[in-house]
């Protein structure tokens, strides 16, 4: 959607196309989700304690 509002630029953000909602909607489901960053920490301390080799090629 980012990309989508970049290529149509000021007219991405118009209420003229499903854009502008389509990215309204996405930004919030971003801020109410939390950051990547603390999706991946999350992630590994939940892999590291059951004990996930993230090293391994198997």
């Amino acid at each position: 959607i980012d990309t989508a509002i970049q290529l149509r630029g000021a007219r991405g953000y118009s209420k003229d196309t499903p854009l502008e909602w389509m990215y309204r909607y996405a930004r919030q489901a971003r801020l109410v989700d939390g950051s990547s960053e603390t999706h991946k920490m999350v992630l590994s301390r939940h892999l590291l304690a059951e004990g996930i080799d993230f090293w391994s090629w198997d």
